[in-house]
């Protein structure tokens, strides 16, 4: 996937009257790459597509995002216990790739008859997601991987960047 991702960065596709990031392409079923890893709880595929600048907001259509699709179900579910460790890694993956949760939305789903999957769901999101002011090392983390994905830098302008290491893998997601 990687190999692909790295020869498709580059190419933008019709969709509509705009012009969307090959990555960023609905599937059948009107879901991007990074829904679809999430709705099968393929963190590592959620890593890598982050990576390479996967939009987590789906602008074109009224679709649940991401973080919604590991939280919410449109019927109830049962799931099993190996479910949660990828459950929580993806979230956890996502949760260093955005700012802020949106809390409202989401109970605007449940009121609208979307099921929690995990009944206590505010638990699996960090408060500076939600609640508490986001930290700024974070803050700079979104602004500097913004500015690379609005060049289709990502994710190799990272590692141009005049950087340690230790800092280089937490722009690109590897650290929290």
């Amino acid at each position: 996937m990687t190999y692909y991702l790295q020869h498709t960065v580059d190419f933008d596709v019709p969709l509509g009257n705009d012009m969307i990031r090959f990555i960023n392409t609905p599937q059948m079923g009107g879901e991007t790459p990074l829904m679809l890893a999430c709705r099968y709880r393929r963190p590592l595929a959620v890593l890598i597509l982050l990576q390479h600048g996967a939009s987590l907001v789906s602008t074109w259509l009224n679709f649940r995002n991401p973080i919604e699709i590991l939280l919410l179900a449109p019927h109830r579910v049962t799931v099993i216990e190996t479910d949660w460790q990828d459950l929580k890694a993806c979230l956890e993956v996502l949760m260093r790739a955005v700012e802020r949760v949106e809390v409202k939305r989401i109970k605007d789903k449940i009121a609208d008859g979307y099921y929690p999957i995990y009944e206590n769901w505010r638990e699996l999101v960090p408060r500076q997601r939600f609640e508490d002011p986001c930290d700024l090392r974070h803050l700079c983390r979104l602004a500097i991987r913004q500015t690379l994905n609005s060049t289709k830098r990502l994710p190799t302008g990272i590692r141009s960047l005049p950087l340690p290491n230790l800092l280089k893998d937490y722009i690109s997601l590897v650290r929290s």
